[in-house]
């Protein structure tokens, strides 16, 4: 079920839309006692918001963030289990991101 709601939100699914009790997503899914889909729900960050970072903005003289690391960035953010283990094999496997820690972290 957690699967289909990643699904979901990667078509373009808003999790801030209420239905005809006012309720969102989230709250439905934890009405029913499917956490998995409220962890989903609620840890969503869309890949726009990241690749915002990569594009030049007014008043910068360059992005804040390279291309090549918005997508190992958005593996990262989008982790369910951010044990210290799982996010060092996650840098493991991503040797840029650790080798533009400095860009990552603003």
């Amino acid at each position: 079920k957690a699967d289909i709601c990643s699904l979901l939100l990667e078509a373009g699914a808003k999790t801030h839309h209420t239905n005809s009790v006012n309720r969102t997503a989230a709250a439905m899914a934890a009405f029913v006692g499917n956490h998995d889909c409220v962890a989903v729900i609620n840890n969503y960050v869309p890949k726009e918001d990241i690749l915002y970072f990569t594009r030049k903005q007014p008043l910068e003289d360059k992005p804040k963030l390279s291309p090549e690391l918005a997508k190992p960035l958005h593996d990262l953010v989008m982790m369910m289990n951010t044990h210290p283990v799982r996010v060092a094999f996650k840098f493991r496997d991503n040797p840029k991101l650790l080798e533009n820690i400095t860009q990552i972290r603003k």
